[in-house]
């Protein structure tokens, strides 16, 4: 359990908070879901989970308070934007970034690529896939590497259904394999497919 107290947030040069005593908690082998219209600051709650920005208030595991940088090194995001995330020559090599040489086995390099539909473009360069398929492999990605902290947001934008189905899977996989793992999206279907819990956000009425 990842415990959030009274979390508040403005973004500099801002004079609206975007976060405001903020309490509750993410717990380990759990979906929890963020929804609500945009700018509730569901993003901005994900991004003050994995350290990405700094926030008033107590966020702790175990007891202990985590500061920024180790909530970066416990999370991963898959960001709704997934090209800001493709940085390899190919969709293999993609898929390893970040993993020991020492800690890579190629049955399960194999086994992700086969659920994810990218067992047949493996050679291609990540940037010339379509939408769907760049989606997929930034979500088979997240599933190589071992984190405590997964973040997904909206990860099915541009999949079809079987392929939704393939991603609340992962998703699935991951909590019950003890992870912490939030999603941020408005799809009625993924959300029936892999929620645990859901929180409804809200945006903060003008002060």
């Amino acid at each position: 359990m990842i415990p959030f107290n009274s979390i508040a947030h403005t973004y500099p040069g801002e004079a609206e908070q975007a976060l405001s005593d903020i309490s509750l908690g993410f717990g380990d082998s759990t979906v929890t879901a963020l929804v609500g219209p945009n700018g509730a600051g569901k993003s901005t709650l994900t991004r003050v989970l994995v350290g990405l920005e700094r926030a008033k208030g107590a966020i702790r595991l175990d007891g202990r308070v985590l500061r920024a940088k180790e909530r970066t090194r416990l999370g991963y995001v898959v960001m709704q934007d997934v090209h800001r995330q493709l940085f390899a020559a190919d969709v293999r090599e993609e898929l390893t970034l970040g993993v020991p040489a020492d800690q890579l086995d190629e049955d399960r390099i194999e086994r992700i690529l086969a659920e994810h539909g990218l067992a047949e473009v493996v050679g291609r360069h990540p940037m010339s896939l379509s939408g769907g398929q760049k989606q997929r492999l930034v979500i088979a990605a997240a599933q190589m590497v071992d984190k405590e902290v997964y973040v997904f947001d909206e990860p099915s934008s541009g999949l079809d259904y079987r392929h939704l189905r393939s991603t609340a899977r992962t998703i699935r996989d991951l909590a019950e394999s003890g992870k912490v793992v939030v999603v941020v999206t408005h799809d009625e279907e993924l959300l029936d497919a892999c929620a645990d819990s859901v929180v409804q956000m809200r945006p903060l009425a003008p002060a």
